[in-house]
């Protein structure tokens, strides 16, 4: 019996990496990478867009993986302990990952005090985080030269 695919293959070309991305993430997610930060090559960021504006705004942010052009070794030395989680390095750039800490405040309830668990988007956005982003970025991987 062959095994059904349920995740399809993120490629990028400049950076010569796949991710394997849940099936299901395909209609709610989209891509756009920016200069983000200053010691940074590139971020690559993950978006949730939701169904209908949730207070004015469209989208938030799953994860991000950053580009950084160091050694693994400097990279350790000042991110180590930093809410980045290291994927893989090559060349003199490294690969990292990071994810918000917190849902975004759309997700607020009106009295602020608790985010709307039911709003949909709030359930898929902590499935990706919580469920499908570990084993997401296990899959991360150099496409051969």
């Amino acid at each position: 019996m062959s095994k059904v695919l349920n995740y399809v293959l993120y490629k990028n070309k400049t950076y010569g990496f796949l991710l394997q991305i849940p099936t299901w993430w395909k209609r709610h997610v989209f891509v756009v990478e920016e200069h983000c930060m200053k010691e940074a090559q590139l971020c690559i960021n993950f978006h949730l867009k939701y169904r209908r504006p949730i207070k004015g705004i469209t989208h938030t942010n799953i994860f991000q993986i950053v580009v950084f052009r160091n050694s693994k070794k400097q990279w350790m030395k000042d991110y180590g302990d930093s809410p980045f989680i290291f994927l893989r390095a090559r060349n003199g750039l490294v690969f990292a990952a990071i994810h918000p800490g917190e849902p975004p405040e759309e997700f607020l309830n009106p009295d602020g005090m608790d985010y709307n668990r039911k709003l949909l988007e709030f359930k898929r956005l902590s499935r990706m985080i919580n469920k499908d982003l570990p084993v997401l970025l296990k899959s991360f991987r150099f496409i051969p030269n």
